[in-house]
Order: C-alpha cells, then structure tokens, then sequence
C-alpha cells in the first residue's frame, strides 16, 4: 500500500485495511498457508516465480496493521518499489522487504551502539537477543521500533553525559528518531 503511495487507512464497514489489488489477498492466503501449514519448508520456493499480484484495487482487511503508522514501514518501502517496479511475486516482495528491515535495523541499533557514552556492550547485547533479531526479520512496525527506540535512549544518554557530547547532529538525530518512532505504533 505505502509502496503505491497510499498512507490513507480505508474503512470497509466496521473494518479497517488498505485497497489492495484484487489478487492480492487470495496470494497472501496462499503464501501463509505454504509457509504455516506445509510440512515441505521448502514449498515456498515455488512460490517465488509467480506474477505480482494484479487486479483492480478492492478494499483488503488489514486488521490491526492498518492502524500503524508508515514511520515503522519506510525502511521496507525501497525494496517493495523495486520489487514492485520489476515485477517479482509476493513472496519476492516480502523476502526483500525482511532483507531491507534487518539492514535498517543492523544500521540503526550499530548506531545506537556507537551513540552510547558508556557500557556499550548492553546495547550489543539488546541487539542480538534472538528475539530481537526475530522481529527485524519480519515485516512488521517491530523491528524498526525496538531499533529506534534504542537509538532515542543511546542519544538521550550521551547528551545528558556531558557538556562536550551536546551537537546540533545528535539533537537533529534524536529528534528524527523521534518522529519516526511516534510515527510507527498506533496513535
């Protein structure tokens, strides 16, 4: 949806979701099942070579995804126009929206971890719990929350470290952070 320039949450009744092509939901069922419910882990891979899914925009329920805000998705919206522009499938698409979800992370919280004034290893360590990197690697307002959140608390401790840490740099930083990070959970 943020990929075709739609921020918009639509409304379908009492639901609330994105106007997706007509296509799109019936391949999202398919790719949940191959994934969730077939023994063969390797099923998806017949997936990869499928279209894109088509058809006219019809509304699609997105539960409570549609409530977020795009701030948790931006990191995802490079590799989903790419995909997007070169046609690949929804399983394609969703591959290279983790990718690019785990690099943003990885950059984020390695720029947390350089911010930090002082015990820099628990911040290390806040990255590499595996549940952490669970989330990353998922399409979801996760990932992006946990890494910016953390990059908010590692320049909040440096520029109460000391008068020498204060920067017009970190401040901007912090108070993009910020807005990105107001920006990726529900109001």
């Amino acid at each position: 949806q943020l990929a075709g320039g739609d921020a918009s949450v639509h409304k379908g009744g009492s639901r609330y979701g994105a106007l997706l092509p007509s296509g799109y939901e019936r391949e999202l069922v398919q790719l949940s099942d191959t994934v969730n419910l077939n023994h063969d882990h390797t099923a998806f891979l017949d997936l990869l070579g499928q279209k894109p899914p088509t058809g006219t925009p019809v509304f699609t329920q997105d539960g409570t995804v549609a409530s977020y805000g795009p701030g948790a998705y931006v990191a995802y919206l490079p590799a989903i126009a790419l995909g997007k522009a070169i046609g690949v499938s929804l399983a394609v698409d969703v591959c290279l929206a983790r990718m690019a979800g785990l690099l943003a992370y990885a950059l984020l919280m390695s720029l947390a971890v350089r911010r930090a004034p002082l015990h820099k290893w628990i911040f290390v360590a806040a990255a590499l719990i595996p549940e952490s990197l669970s989330q990353a690697s998922t399409v979801s307002a996760d990932g992006m929350t946990l890494a910016l959140t953390t990059l908010v608390i590692a320049n909040a401790l440096r520029l109460l470290s000391g008068p020498d840490h204060l920067s017009r740099r970190i401040i901007i930083e912090t108070r993009v952070a910020s807005v990105f990070l107001a920006l990726a959970k529900p109001p």
